[in-house]
């Protein structure tokens, strides 16, 4: 008896302590974005950490990283969705490979868009047959040291 009474026990303990395991949700398994930009697919396309710096809100450069998971060269088309503003890119990036948008020849400045710092820039994606995306991209100041020398002039 006293041994079916000190496993109950026991289990009891066990069930106690765990239980808030079970009934709370895990953060883990939460999706988000874990820096300033924001992430996104199209396709076998990522784009990683996209957003936009701007001193003045009018013009902004953008920066992030398209990643290639294809099996084939893929050109991504990166524009505005904003009528009135002018700028785009059309993106090589090889298969297995990533281009770093702000970086060496991948410069996408975008001219009157409009969006005041602290906003949201959408932004269209497309390469390819695959269906576009909009991304709602950041705009950022140069407030942070990290930000203030790629700030256009």
């Amino acid at each position: 008896m006293r041994t079916a009474a000190t496993a109950a026990m026991s289990a009891l303990i066990v069930v106690g302590l765990a239980g808030c395991a079970y009934l709370t949700p895990q953060a883990t398994l939460n999706q988000y974005d874990p820096s300033d930009g924001v992430n996104g697919t199209v396709g076998e396309v990522d784009l990683l950490n996209v957003m936009a710096l701007s001193a003045d809100g009018e013009n902004v450069s953008v920066l992030g990283r398209v990643l290639n998971n294809g099996e084939s060269t893929a050109s991504v088309t990166i524009k505005p969705v904003k009528a009135g503003s002018t700028g785009s890119a059309d993106v090589v990036v090889p298969s297995g490979d990533y281009i770093d948008l702000g970086k060496d020849d991948s410069e996408l400045i975008l001219e009157g868009v409009d969006t005041g710092v602290g906003g949201v820039l959408p932004l269209y994606v497309q390469y390819g047959d695959e269906p576009g995306v909009e991304l709602l991209v950041p705009v950022l100041d140069g407030s942070l040291p990290e930000y203030e020398d790629l700030l256009i002039p």
